[in-house]
């Protein structure tokens, strides 16, 4: 497990990500596919040229 301070803007885009899923599959998210959202997001914030806010 990794434990990662998430800022407002990591949140939001996993918030964000986690609604347009629901809305396109229109069902809820399995534990699965949540979690692969969430290491998704998290792998874009710790790029080499992600946004401004980076995980430490």
């Amino acid at each position: 497990m990794i434990n990662v301070d998430l800022t407002p803007q990591i949140a939001g885009t996993i918030k964000r990500a986690f609604d347009l899923a629901t809305a396109h599959l229109q069902r809820p998210l399995t534990d699965e596919e949540a979690a692969m959202i969430v290491a998704a997001v998290l792998r874009y914030f710790d790029e080499p040229d992600a946004p401004t806010t980076r995980l430490q």
